[in-house]
């Protein structure tokens, strides 16, 4: 059986508040470097900096739904999830940004089980 995937929708703001993080991370680290030479702590703000764009890239490249067979799999970077489809209890649109893991404030919550 094929499986019906469905990527989340992303909102501008979204995508802007994640290269705001970015920016200012690069700027904390331009402002260590230019005002000493404590390369640990340079090394540790461009780690630190590598690991948040990984991160928003898996998130943004790695949100979405799919359905397959019984099961809703949920995936938003490192957060996983499975749902028995008759588990489900309801379904409805909502703008929390704690209903359901997205990029938009558009979204689903899903009530569920216990």
């Amino acid at each position: 059986m094929s499986a019906k995937r469905f990527n989340s929708r992303i909102d501008a703001w979204f995508v802007v508040v994640l290269v705001a993080i970015v920016l200012v991370q690069l700027i904390a680290i331009s402002a260590t470097l230019a005002a000493s030479e404590a390369m640990p702590a340079v090394l540790a703000g461009i780690g630190v900096l590598l690991l948040t764009v990984i991160l928003f890239i898996w998130l943004l490249r790695g949100t979405y739904y799919e359905i397959r067979g019984d099961t809703l799999r949920i995936v938003s970077g490192p957060y996983r999830v499975r749902i028995p489809v008759e588990m489900i209890e309801s379904i409805e649109q909502t703008r929390s940004p704690l209903s359901s893991p997205a990029l938009s404030l558009d979204r689903l919550r899903i009530r569920y089980g216990k």
